[in-house]
């Protein structure tokens, strides 16, 4: 019985974390069950997902994307996953975020393109901006180029009409 309640629990974990599995570990210690259930309000406003995980079964679960002796490291003790979303960035900067408001949530490491990180190198993640703001930066970079050759040809446009004019009142001011 015991087996065939692991199996599906290992089936669970693939499903959700999927062929690439990018995600933050952290310790759920000391969290109580209505710090917890605003965590996952707060991780389903943003698009992200938790899930409290054994770590023997994640391990299996993920032998074939990552190593599992690492990630065992990463997991141990009680640990939950942040994952989803946008990806990394997302996910650490609701653990960072948590975190601070609670002083319980602390991250252990993480997951990224089946590489297993520190919690330094997950911390990094949280700098990265999200998708709207990186869209909003290339748009700007790409607009500032136009926006120049825009007036550029503005001031193509007018500058022949403007030296029209001038020549027309120095025309009027001699023939006065």
């Amino acid at each position: 019985m015991a087996n065939r309640i692991n199996a599906a629990v290992v089936k669970e974990y693939q499903k959700r974390l999927g062929a690439s599995p990018d995600f933050v570990a952290v310790d759920t210690a000391g969290i109580s069950v209505a710090q917890f259930t605003d965590l996952r309000r707060l991780a389903r406003a943003k698009g992200v997902s938790v899930l409290v995980v054994k770590t023997s079964l994640v391990c299996v679960a993920l032998k074939d994307a990552v190593q599992p002796d690492e990630l065992r490291d990463v997991l141990a003790g009680a640990s939950a996953l942040i994952y989803g979303g946008e990806g990394l960035p997302a996910a650490v900067r609701l653990a960072a975020d948590f975190g601070k408001k609670t002083g319980k949530l602390a991250v252990r490491g993480g997951v990224f393109e089946s590489k297993v990180l520190k919690p330094a190198e997950v911390a990094k993640f949280k700098d990265i901006p999200d998708r709207k703001t990186l869209l909003a930066q290339v748009l700007s970079v790409i607009a500032a180029p136009l926006t120049g050759v825009l007036a550029l040809t503005q001031s193509l446009l007018t500058s022949p009409a403007a030296l029209a004019d001038a020549l027309a009142r120095k025309q009027e001011k001699t023939a006065a």
